[in-house]
């Protein structure tokens, strides 16, 4: 391009931007049209008015530019959002193909459980009519939603185990109401026994001999009997453990002559004896340790007095069997309560059958 050519494009850029000024100020003053000066519109322009032109182009110009920069950022955050919802979409059948193939391998692992868990029932050799049968003998559903055959077979045996259990619980609980329940030293050494049966029988009599007290007629609704309400359930709820196990003939061997000795006093009113056999079964004279329990890698010799880890059924270890579980704990309280509320409340005819 030669200088002529130049020349001309920078006059007509000029022309232009004093072209554009010349419009913006071109409208007369109103005080030069009052005045009957007419029009005053000027024929050169200054060289404020001339940058300002300049500037507006600028502004322009850079308002184009940020539009359409705003506009791909726009764009390319729309592409981004749908790429990130593919993605999200495809990861979503995945996890969801996954998780219906975990169902599936679950399902049939629990199959092969109850087939395997089936194997040597009773039940398993009954055919499906007579399941059907047993099931509506018992009032309850012939088939559940989706139940395989081998769930059926594993739910009527725990209905047979469930009718079972509560008919030696009735059995237990006539044997308890029947036996004589006056327990004797030698009947703790030599007829263990008959001695659960009847620590369960002295048990259940004190919650027994005790809510009638509290639920009698001439107590008054007041707050104290309230508390003494929840104090019993709460004793109630402590005793179940200890129950399950009188049941089961599984106390300790440290507990078991203990606990009797103690229900033993209860039933004679022998309070202070009482009160020194639980202190003997609850804390005992093992040595407590003060301060710090283990000093470098050597355990104290006796720590395991305390814990009783493992020596539950060894009767020359003294142990401080409140510290041992949480539900001993609890049932060893229930039976200080027993003690003080015989203490007040108890006749002497209450243990003779």
């Amino acid at each position: 391009m030669d200088f002529s050519a130049l020349l001309a494009k920078e006059i007509a850029k000029k022309k232009s931007i004093a072209n554009k000024a010349a419009t913006s100020t071109s409208a007369p003053s109103t005080k030069a049209t009052s005045a009957g000066l007419g029009n005053t519109k000027k024929k050169y322009l200054t060289k404020a008015q001339l940058e300002q032109a300049e500037l507006e182009l600028q502004a322009e110009k850079q308002r184009e530019l940020d539009e359409a920069r705003e506009q791909a950022v726009q764009a390319r955050k729309r592409r981004v959002d749908e790429e990130r919802a593919a993605n999200e979409r495809k990861r979503q059948k995945l996890e969801e193909k996954r998780r219906e193939s975990q169902r599936e391998r679950e399902a049939r692992d629990r199959a092969s459980q109850d087939q395997a868990k089936v194997e040597g029932l009773e039940e398993s050799k009954l055919t499906d009519e007579e399941l059907t049968k047993e099931f509506r003998a018992r009032g309850e559903p012939v088939t559940l939603f989706a139940e395989r055959r081998s769930q059926r077979v594993l739910r009527l045996h725990e209905l047979n185990q469930q009718a079972k259990r509560k008919e030696q619980e009735q059995q237990e609980e006539e044997l308890e109401r029947t036996i004589n329940m006056e327990i004797s030293e030698p009947d703790i050494k030599t007829d263990s026994d008959k001695v659960y049966t009847q620590m369960r029988a002295t048990i259940r009599t004190l919650l027994a001999e005790w809510r009638n007290i509290i639920t009698a007629p001439d107590q008054d609704a007041t707050a104290d009997n309230k508390e003494a309400l929840e104090v019993l359930a709460q004793t109630e709820a402590y005793c179940q453990p200890l129950l399950q196990q009188l049941r089961q003939k599984a106390l300790p061997k440290q507990l078991y002559p203990k606990l009797a000795t103690l229900l033993m006093h209860i039933q004679q009113h022998r309070y202070r004896e009482a009160n020194d056999v639980y202190i003997q079964m609850s804390i005992g004279n093992a040595a407590w340790p003060i301060g710090v329990t283990a000093v470098g890698i050597h355990a104290r010799s006796a720590r395991e007095r305390i814990t009783g880890y493992g020596n539950e059924n060894d009767e020359n270890v003294q142990v401080a069997h409140i510290m041992s579980d949480d539900a001993t704990r609890k049932w060893l309280i229930a039976i200080k309560r027993f003690i003080t509320f015989a203490e007040g409340h108890l006749s002497k005819k209450s243990f003779k059958s």
